[in-house]
């Protein structure tokens, strides 16, 4: 059985939010978390500006350790 839930919530709800907050007219859309061992990974879906500016916005984040 799947379940699947929709919800939407401020940037400075959501982790990597900080980040977006340099990318005002961006949109993220949660794919699926997966947890690991020692982490969690999240995939997620940004829509609103070109792929160099998120990894640019990502680079200096501290909780990220690679994008």
């Amino acid at each position: 059985m799947a379940t699947e839930a929709t919800f939407t919530v401020s940037s400075d709800e959501f982790p990597p939010g900080s980040v977006f907050e340099q990318l005002p007219d961006v949109t993220t859309e949660l794919e699926r978390i997966i947890p690991a061992r020692d982490i969690v990974v999240a995939y997620f879906w940004v829509r609103g500006t070109e792929v160099d500016d998120i990894e640019g916005a990502f680079t200096d984040h501290p909780t990220v350790v690679d994008i």
